[in-house]
């Protein structure tokens, strides 16, 4: 028989995944699981809400979520080694422009409030992912003149 923190933390994890795939219908964005972001290290995101679909030639590339088991025991993310991996991901993650939520079994209580906040964060990153695709500042000179 499952303890039931196990199942807790099972339950929770099926809330998340029901949230992402309700954002994936709502915004037509891909949810992909298990997604490894980086060529060079060997890290994965539980989650990844791309952007791909909606976007070309855009830094930002999508959103991330994860997952923090086991923070309650004796989980990965919270011994020291685990710990350390963790702040090295999310720092490679933000320096490729991929920002990262993360969420344990006690945020998922409340999994309209998680809901909000990835939503919240969706949106922002559309918003500024948009307004990069029509003016492409990178290769934009602005000239600016005064009259006195």
């Amino acid at each position: 028989k499952a303890k039931p923190w196990v199942l807790e933390i099972i339950m929770s994890k099926e809330s998340l995944e029901v949230i992402l795939n309700d954002i994936s219908e709502i915004y037509g964005v891909d949810v992909l699981t298990e997604y490894k972001f980086s060529k060079d290290r060997r890290f994965r995101f539980d989650y990844f809400i791309s952007f791909n679909t909606l976007f070309d030639n855009v830094s930002i590339r999508g959103l991330a979520i994860e997952y923090e088991g086991g923070v309650y025991g004796a989980g990965r993310h919270i011994r020291p080694l685990g710990f350390i991996k963790d702040c090295e991901k999310y720092n490679l993650a933000l320096s490729l422009g991929v920002p990262v939520l993360r969420y344990t079994v006690e945020h998922l209580k409340d999994s309209s409030k998680v809901k909000e906040e990835i939503e919240q964060v969706i949106k922002q990153l559309l918003k500024i992912a948009s307004w990069k695709q029509i003016f492409n500042w990178e290769n934009t000179v602005i000239l600016l003149t005064i009259t006195l």
